[in-house]
């Protein structure tokens, strides 16, 4: 049996969040947008972590079950011959499994995590947090995406009439999600609202305090809503990640 000791990197990016963020209003405009999209990364690496941790946990149980508490041999009856059949070449199996879903879950993004979770738990994850806060978590892990990958942020224009500036569409936009939440919140105005001439106000939508903070404590309820699905005491006692600090708008 192999085994490893560890310790979650994003332990430490919480202790930076608290105090860079009481720093964050001494920046220039430029400055801030890049503290955002650090930010953005920062939360969704979070929660990456918090998924990974509560899946590994529960990979762990199994493990410790299959290799530590005896397994019975299994009634097989054959002709009316009832026989004892030892289970050990279906344990291996198992634990081969386990072991594939381990590996998967060590670098797995987001959206992975989250398939695996929904593999391995009685409860998918949009049922553990609810639709609201599921659609949050998604919105956040389309900014990852583009911020990560340093893509462009663009929105696209229809027009009723030539030689008009046009109105801001979000179809196909793969911000839609996170556009869709804050429209929600009523943190941002409605793309109709915009056009070519004053479309460069709505693509910093995200670039503010009111945004940020919105996905922000989204993410914070996600990962409390989390932490209390942990109800097997062994996964409890092996909870090693640290809350998200709450922040001041």
């Amino acid at each position: 049996m192999k085994t490893r000791g560890s310790f979650p990197t994003s332990n430490y990016n919480t202790a930076y969040i608290a105090r860079a963020w009481g720093m964050h209003k001494e920046l220039e405009e430029r400055e801030k947008r890049g503290f955002y999209q650090f930010f953005y990364l920062t939360i969704c690496g979070h929660i990456e972590s918090i998924l990974s941790s509560v899946i590994n946990a529960r990979l762990d149980s199994i493990n410790w079950l299959l290799q530590w508490d005896k397994i019975p041999p299994a009634n097989y009856n054959e002709n009316n011959i009832t026989s004892l059949c030892d289970q050990k070449t279906v344990v291996e199996s198992l634990l081969k499994i386990i072991s594939a879903f381990e590996n998967e879950t060590e670098n797995a993004p987001l959206g992975k995590l989250i398939d695996l979770h929904n593999k391995i738990f009685n409860k998918k994850l949009s049922e553990l947090i609810g639709k609201e806060l599921y659609e949050d978590l998604n919105a956040v892990a389309s900014l990852r995406n583009l911020f990560a990958h340093g893509r462009n942020l663009f929105v696209e224009f229809k027009f009723d009439a030539p030689l008009t500036d046009g109105e801001v569409t979000l179809d196909y936009n793969p911000l839609k999600k996170a556009f869709d939440r804050l429209l929600r919140a009523g943190i941002i105005n409605n793309p109709s609202n915009f056009n070519l001439q004053n479309y460069g106000d709505f693509l910093v939508s995200f670039y503010n305090d009111d945004a940020f903070l919105y996905f922000y404590r989204a993410i914070q309820e996600v990962e409390e809503k989390l932490d209390n699905s942990i109800e097997f005491p062994p996964e409890r006692a092996k909870r090693f990640f640290v809350r998200l600090p709450d922040l001041e708008g």
